[in-house]
């Protein structure tokens, strides 16, 4: 993930937020570079407001659950399963920032299977009119651990 790519998530960000005449919470998280920090700043426009992580506010660390909890709708990078994955559990629309393709491997794995499901649209694509279920892989993985254990 380049400056230029942070510059470019900024802007394509910002055009959803004002498609639908919305505003931007950004968070940086410990692996952003200070250089991507920076193109992010620079290139947000509109409403927002940028959290960038490890700035020093005691009160809010990290504002990543708070920011999902808020959010009409999320944006995430495409570098990340766990961010994904949890956007994607909000019940809210998640769109995904293609700038960095995940490719063949299982990151891209689950980027297309969340995308079959309908939990998760490019970045660029339509608002969506419909939402799947709430997505709760707690339940799947449950219900898949009682299929292997023995019936009492």
């Amino acid at each position: 993930f380049t400056p230029g790519d942070a510059a470019a998530l900024a802007r394509r960000a910002g055009r959803l937020a004002q498609s639908r005449a919305g505003s931007l919470l950004v968070a940086t998280s410990r692996r952003t570079t200070r250089a991507c920090e920076e193109a992010l700043a620079d290139s947000l426009e509109g409403p927002h407001l940028l959290h960038r992580y490890g700035d020093g506010d005691a009160l809010c660390e990290e504002p990543y659950l708070a920011i999902l909890g808020s959010a009409d709708a999320v944006v995430v990078s495409a570098d990340s399963a766990s961010m994904c994955s949890e956007a994607c559990a909000t019940g809210r629309p998640v769109f995904l920032d293609r700038a960095q393709e995940a490719g063949p491997g299982k990151l891209g794995t689950l980027h297309r299977r969340l995308e079959q499901l309908g939990y998760l649209r490019p970045l660029g694509a339509p608002w969506p009119t419909a939402l799947p279920p709430l997505l709760d892989p707690a339940a799947t993985v449950a219900a898949a651990i009682r299929g292997l254990l023995p019936t009492p």
